[in-house]
Order: C-alpha cells, then structure tokens, then sequence
C-alpha cells in the first residue's frame, strides 16, 4: 500500500459515506516482479482512513480464480454498487485494461467482506495463449476486454464499456490499421448475453478524427472512459466522455424518428488540429459555442473546452443541463498545458443541426494547481458538493505531450478531495507522492502511484473496518 496522507477532514460539511477509490503503480514505475505489482480497491472511512482493501491476492487466493495471481493480475477500473448492494469490481491480467491485446480482463461481484458471488470475463479476441487460463465458474461476455465502467440498470442487466475494431487506411496512413474503438454493451447478469451495442464506429468518422499520436501508441481511436444515462427517459441521450478525441459525447439510446440508436446527436468539444480534418468535421456536427457565464464568478481562462476528460456525470437536479467532469487539460499541443480541474459545463440551448449549434458555458470550476494529464474522476453529491480525484498528479508538473508525465524521472500522487460550491476543501486525502526529502523510492519501493477515480457509497449498518 501506498502511505496516504489525511491533510482535511470536517464532517460537518461532507456528504455521508465512504470513499471508494483504488491505488495502482504509476506507469513510470520500473516493477519487474509481479509480485510486489500492488493494485488495490481502497475505501476510506470518513475521518479518511483506510477501512477496506481488496487486491487480487486477498480477493483470489484459495479460491478456483487463485491461477489469476500468478498472471499479473490487478484491480482498477470500474467500480459501482450493485442493485443488492453488493460491490462490482473491474480485474485485469497483464494490465489489459489499456493494453488492449496483452491478456483480458473481467468483472467480480463481492459482498462487504470480500466474498466473491459472481465472476464475469470478457472473452472476445483474447490472446490465444491466455484462453487456458480463463476464470471458471464465470459468466462470459461477448466484447474485447471491458474497461472503465461498467454499472447495473434497474432491470437488472450489467451495461458498460468494451473495445471493438476496425481496419483501415485513412489519408495519409502508410499502411491498413486495426484501429480500436469503444462500443457499450448492455448485457445479461446471468448468462452474460449482449442484448444491446452501441459502437462508436457508428457515431463518429475515424479518419476526421483520429489522433496519429495515439492511433501509433496502440491503435485506441476514442477511449471512452465513462457513460452516463440520466438523460436516457428524457432526451434519448446516452453520454460518454471520449478521452483521445477530448469530446463529450451524446448518442441516441434507442431509434427514434431522428436516427437510429447509436448515432450521433451532438458533441461538447472543440476541433484540434490533430488531424488538421477534425476542425473542419467537428463544424459539421451538431455542437456547443461556448459563452462566458457571468452568473459563475469565474475568470474567463476558465471558459474552455477539455482537451481531454474523464467521468464525466449528469448533475442530479439539473434536468439533464449540466455536465460534471474531470478535465486532465495538461496537453500542451492542444493549447491546453494548464492545471487540471473539476468542471461543470451548464447546457442553455440544444443544437438543432450543425448550422445552429447549441449555446454552453461552464458554470463551476475548481483548479486543484497540479498537472494530472490521464486518470481522474468526478462526482456530484448529495449536499451539492463534488468528490474529485485528481487521480494521476505529476512533480514536477508535465503534461500528456509525448507521455512526459510517464518519464522515470517524474513522480506521480493521487490527491482526492471534497469541494463545496463555494470551493472550499473538507475532505482532502493524498495517495504516495515524493518524500520529506523529496525522492520517490526506487525499484523495489517506488513512492509514485496512481489512482483510477473516486466515489462518495453509502455504508450498510452491518459493513465493519478490516
């Protein structure tokens, strides 16, 4: 476990419940020996210790999954509450989570003492070598390595985010790429059916929008991160955050008289000039033009769009009219080498078609002063304050251009905090980071970690501190 540093605590003014987050090696972290590799899901109690831990080793050994540790496996990524209040959590093998074609990676559902009820794996296009070592008894789904999230809707049935691919060339590409993107997959808690998918591929053209940086990297297109369906009843909206294209995303969830499910309605976004095609596609689409909101007291270097976001959620009570995000900013080819923030981007008119595009302004932000170009999350809560995890902080501070905030030279921390409208700091908790002397360990005992999101849960009467 990474040392976590509890720096603000006033319960008078938090939202109620734990904190759920998860702690994992930064990238830069040179681990050689998978079994000193720590990944872990952490809840914090509220004076901001730790009250839970679950990593593979605990959650599988002596169990039939107990082969999963000696795979590298780890626990990031998706978690959520499932309707009967047991916990739903993401596991990978081989880090496949974001790469892609290394192993696989699948879903757990455990009780409040770690009791494993459910296994679930995705299997499609797993590497060969790995199918002997699939989890039995699991649920098997149909979709390439979940990722990110994944949640339960009130029928029951598991919905969340999986990889699927295309191959082409675009203009300008020396050769066919197998180019990954993201579909959402609605499928059975019992038999792991795919009742519903929602691809990417039909929302979005690749070649007016994908990143060379990134399409070279790994072949990933979008990155989805994560999905919100408040306005699902309402507006027919299904709402992803596309990290890669620095877009939040609106797609149809069913057919309606407009288009089918799955096709684009409208994009929150600006175009960059990585492909130099996005700026003219994006003024194609249906779109926001972002004004200055004078109601929100903020300064104008604050009305911008994201050059890239993570969790992104529907403020409860808004009517589906604002927009909740984790904007990692820190990508200095963008435009944007600025710290990131926790920002509400506030809805005041639709777009009807691309030659009338929407108006959207950002009606809240909080600037943490650090730098965290990947990772982040953000939730609005109860007392109307927003629990964000600022997942990802570089010292010195470097931005996404070229992954430098990757460099072994940088040390990462993870900084998760509960700001009130007003910007106030009642709960702040640090996760690893340089020591008093300013060094970040070594290879046996790196002190740079990394942390995926975090949520405010509510706590049942009989969950107790382990």
């Amino acid at each position: 476990m990474p040392d976590m540093v509890v720096e603000t605590v006033d319960t008078t003014k938090m939202a109620d419940g734990w904190t759920w987050t998860s702690v994992f090696p930064a990238p830069n972290q040179n681990q050689t020996d998978e079994h000193k590799y720590f990944t872990a899901t952490v809840m914090l109690d509220e004076d901001g210790e730790v009250a839970w831990v679950m990593d593979c080793d605990t959650l599988f050994k002596g169990t039939p999954y107990w082969n999963l540790n000696e795979n590298w496996c780890g626990i990031t990524g998706t978690q959520s509450v499932l309707n009967n209040g047991n916990l739903l959590l993401l596991w990978n093998i081989y880090g496949a989570m974001v790469h892609i074609e290394d192993g696989f990676a699948g879903l757990v559902e455990v009780d409040w003492s770690g009791n494993i009820q459910m296994m679930w794996a995705s299997t499609r296009d797993i590497p060969l070598w790995s199918v002997p070592l699939l989890p039995k008894p699991a649920v098997y789904v149909d979709t390439i390595v979940l990722n990110h999230q994944v949640d339960q809707l009130p029928n029951g049935n598991l919905i969340g985010i999986g990889f699927d691919t295309v191959e082409l060339q675009c203009d300008g590409w020396e050769k066919m790429t197998k180019v990954y993107g993201n579909e959402m997959v609605e499928f059975d808690y019992h038999t792991g059916y795919v009742y519903n998918r929602w691809s990417m591929f039909d929302a979005i053209d690749v070649c007016s929008t994908a990143d060379s940086t990134e399409i070279a990297y790994n072949g990933e297109w979008t990155h989805l991160n994560s999905f919100d369906l408040s306005n699902v009843e309402s507006r027919n909206e299904m709402i992803v955050s596309a990290f890669y294209l620095g877009w939040i995303i609106a797609v149809r969830y069913a057919d309606d008289d407009e288009g089918k499910a799955g096709s684009l309605k409208w994009v929150v976004g600006q175009g960059w000039e990585d492909p130099v095609s996005m700026v003219d596609y994006t003024s194609s689409l249906p779109r926001f033009d972002l004004s200055h909101n004078k109601n929100a007291g903020l300064t104008v270097d604050q009305d911008r769009y994201d050059p890239g976001q993570h969790n992104i959620n529907v403020v409860p009570g808004s009517n589906g009219t604002k927009l909740l995000a984790f904007d990692n900013s820190a990508y200095d080819a963008r435009g944007m080498g600025v710290p990131s923030r926790l920002v509400i981007y506030e809805i005041s008119e639709l777009p009807t078609d691309a030659e009338a595009p929407g108006q959207a302004s950002v009606a809240w932000s909080y600037v943490d002063g650090g730098k965290s170009p990947f990772l982040g999350g953000a939730q609005y809560l109860d007392n109307n304050s927003v629990l964000g995890c600022f997942g990802a902080l570089t010292n010195p501070d470097e931005n996404w251009d070229n992954r430098a905030c990757w460099d072994h030279s940088n040390c990462n921390q993870a900084h998760i905090v509960e700001v009130t409208e007003a910007g106030e700091v009642v709960f702040s908790v640090r996760v690893g980071g340089r020591d008093a002397d300013g060094t970040c360990g070594d290879n046996t005992n790196s002190l740079s970690w990394n942390s995926y999101r975090a949520l405010r849960v509510p706590v049942p009467s009989y969950a107790t501190k382990a």
